[in-house]
């Protein structure tokens, strides 16, 4: 690279000094995509695990509605029901 400069205008100092930041400020933006690109790849794995597990509690919460069978279904304990089944538990022991 070719360079041309009037000596009474600009120091040869500050040209080099203007080289060294744009250098700088070059290595500092790959840093800052190298930070990005792994901050990318951490939210898409929270993201997919996250679904993971939304998926299976979406299915047990709303599946009724839509007409998908549900585990356990059949089975409905109340928190009363609960109470009488502890009681019986502890007056048969």
């Amino acid at each position: 690279m070719n360079l041309s400069y009037e000596p009474s205008r600009v120091k040869a100092e500050d040209i080099k000094k203007a080289v060294d930041k744009t250098i700088e400020e070059e290595n500092k933006v790959d840093t800052d995509k190298d930070k990005k690109e792994k901050e990318m790849k951490l939210m898409w794995t929270k993201f997919i695990i996250s679904a993971i597990f939304t998926v299976p509690l979406l299915y047990i919460s709303m599946g009724k509605m839509i007409g998908y069978p549900i585990p356990g279904d059949g089975i409905e304990v109340t928190m009363g029901n609960k109470d009488i089944l502890l009681r019986n538990r502890k007056l048969n022991k």
